[in-house]
């Protein structure tokens, strides 16, 4: 994901979104007219940051939370994504 180029960013960033609500509808549920809703599900959250922990995404993540790509929305999408796990792992322990 250390790419260069606009194109690699982009998908960078759409990827960074995707994980990033992903979690917060594990951690905190969903109540959305558009979608399905459903209750927090705080094991599999835990099971799933489990899961990227073991992957090396978190020394990824951290890459890049320094990658200005896509006017500035890798390093945002990144950094908030890396608030989501430690928000997780604080909140199960």
């Amino acid at each position: 994901a250390g790419g260069k180029g606009e194109e690699q960013d982009l998908e960078i960033l759409n990827g960074l979104i995707r994980i990033y609500y992903f979690l917060l509808e594990l951690y905190e549920g969903r109540n959305n007219y558009r979608q399905t809703s459903f209750q927090p599900l705080p094991l599999l959250a835990r099971i799933s940051l489990e899961q990227i922990e073991e992957e090396g995404a978190n020394e990824e993540l951290e890459a890049l939370m320094s990658n200005k790509g896509y006017f500035g929305g890798v390093q945002g999408y990144a950094n908030s994504v890396k608030s989501v796990t430690l928000n997780c792992f604080f909140h199960s322990n």
